[in-house]
């Protein structure tokens, strides 16, 4: 404080933002339709987990529509790294929503 009537900010810790995002985020999520589920959706996310292996946990959750299920899935063995290709090159395959937690 420097007055009785005046309030003092101090700054106890600054983080870059990628430092951020690599420290507190988990996982990402992968929501997709079993419509949408194919081969080739699969082997585009195998090859895209395998070109940015990282410490963050990939899950899916794939859904039926018609039915109103939903299974929820986790990748034990399959971690990847959130970075902005990573999550650029899910979004251009444009058949998953993509949920970072």
């Amino acid at each position: 404080k420097w007055k009785d009537d005046e309030l003092e900010l101090k700054i106890s810790k600054i983080d870059l933002l990628s430092e951020i995002r690599e420290k507190s985020l988990r996982s990402i999520e992968l929501t997709i339709d079993i419509d949408k589920l194919d081969a080739d959706f699969v082997l585009e996310v195998n090859n895209l987990a395998k070109d940015y292996q990282g410490k963050h946990s990939l899950k899916f959750n794939v859904y039926d529509a018609k039915e109103g299920y939903q299974v929820s899935l986790r990748s034990k063995k399959v971690k990847v790294a959130l970075d902005n290709d990573f999550i650029k090159e899910l979004k251009q395959m444009n058949k998953a929503e993509i949920k970072i937690n």
